[in-house]
């Protein structure tokens, strides 16, 4: 397989990804809080609940059941067939349209499905293909490229939802699986060398050797905090279309967010290539000041606060999602355990997935008092996890540099 070229293909096909998520988080949610605009605080949090619960409760089974396929399969043709049946779910999801409440268990789960075949592939493609001294150089990559989109596509999207209707959404993303799928065409096929998936095996080896088990847990714990942001990124984009009232309007935000968070990520990466930076102070800097101003949004009720805040925390999410999938990737290499790669990105997304269940199941109590108060309560609970998520986050990023200290560049 042509490594290089690879890389560029899936940071493509990943780029257009990314289009279809914002349609599929941030603007979905603003859909069926805009369908809930007399109760937002209490039919829209139980319907946006309902939602994200579904979703990530079938992405997880639908994780686990696609493992073994994945395991066995030619990784470039089972993300091609995960490319289109990502397309045609979303496509059916938008045609919904004004009766997506009474279905939104349904449309959750589609797009748990769409997601679970997106990233099963995917994630374990990346793994094998980007070699643990480029992952940081990979992801920096995908969060640049991210914050990219994130500039143009939110106002793009928020204008066109205003204009128009959800409907005319198929028509981008048809022509978004198109594209992808040409990309796709452009890598090699690629078969795995132990077709098979080991995860009872793996989790045996986790039990049987301590020190390996002590380095992976803050992987883990890292990525079961790690979920928690989901959460609050959907609280966040809710308070917005409370104070702002218009997609347009979250789109601006967005993309402005987007442009000096892609600034800040370049420096970032600039110091910590030269090492001359306390990434542990950066990272509670960045966790603590998002609790201030929410703290702060809370009492003031200001709209300013609120997009301080807004920014505060896109900041501490592209923070955290580079480093923990810089570390993700490649701590199972630095462990010299390729065989298990399948296995590793399985149990990293069902932490993560734990932690959202969770959260959505209280956020769907919290909707049943319709009480706003509780709502702010709930955001500041789950700020305020942050810097634990952040700890635990800079203890994985150390022992990744330690790792690669004691190995050669694989």
């Amino acid at each position: 397989m042509d490594n290089k070229n690879t890389q560029k293909m899936l940071l493509l096909i990943n780029g257009l990804k990314i289009i279809l998520t914002i349609f599929t988080s941030t603007f979905f949610t603003s859909y069926i809080v805009a369908l809930n605009k007399s109760n937002i605080f209490g039919a829209g949090i139980i319907n946006v609940g309902s939602f994200y619960l579904s979703q990530y409760l079938i992405y997880i089974l639908t994780y686990l059941l696609l493992s073994r396929f994945v395991a066995k399969s030619n990784r470039v043709n089972f993300l091609r067939l995960a490319i289109i049946i990502n397309g045609l779910l979303l496509i059916s999801l938008v045609f919904f349209g004004n009766y997506l409440l009474n279905w939104i268990f349904l449309a959750g789960a589609l797009i748990g499905v769409s997601d679970a075949f997106y990233n099963s592939s995917y994630l374990v493609m990346k793994n094998e293909v980007v070699k643990k001294k480029n992952i940081n150089n990979f992801n920096i990559k995908v969060s640049v490229l991210t914050n990219l989109i994130n500039i143009i596509i939110p106002i793009i999207l928020g204008y066109l939802i205003d204009l128009t209707t959800f409907n005319y959404i198929a028509i981008y993303v048809i022509v978004i699986v198109v594209f992808q799928l040409i990309f796709s065409f452009f890598i090699s096929p690629y078969r795995p060398k132990l077709p098979k998936f080991k995860l009872k095996e793996f989790c045996l080896y986790l039990k049987n050797n301590a020190e390996d088990r002590s380095k992976l847990k803050w992987n883990y714990l890292n990525l079961f905090f790690a979920g928690f942001k989901n959460t609050y990124k959907v609280l966040i984009v809710i308070l917005t279309i409370y104070v702002f009232e218009t997609n347009f309007s979250l789109g601006i935000l967005t993309s402005i967010f987007s442009i000096i968070t892609t600034i800040l990520l370049i420096i970032f990466k600039k110091f910590e290539y030269h090492k001359k930076m306390n990434k542990l102070l950066v990272f509670m800097i960045v966790s603590i000041l998002p609790i201030i101003l929410c703290v702060l949004f809370i009492i003031l009720q200001n709209s300013l606060i609120l997009i301080a805040l807004n920014f505060s925390l896109t900041l501490a999410i592209q923070l955290s999602e580079y480093a923990s999938n810089s570390s993700r990737d490649a701590i199972i290499k630095c462990l010299n355990k390729y065989e298990y790669i399948v296995e590793h990105q399985f149990l990293s997304e069902a932490f993560m997935c734990l932690s959202r269940i969770l959260s959505y199941t209280i956020f769907i109590i919290v909707g049943l008092f319709q009480n706003i108060t509780l709502f702010t309560i709930l955001l500041i609970i789950l700020i305020s996890l942050n810097p634990i998520k952040f700890y635990f986050m800079y203890k994985l990023e150390t022992v990744r540099e330690n790792l690669s200290k004691e190995l050669n560049n694989i």
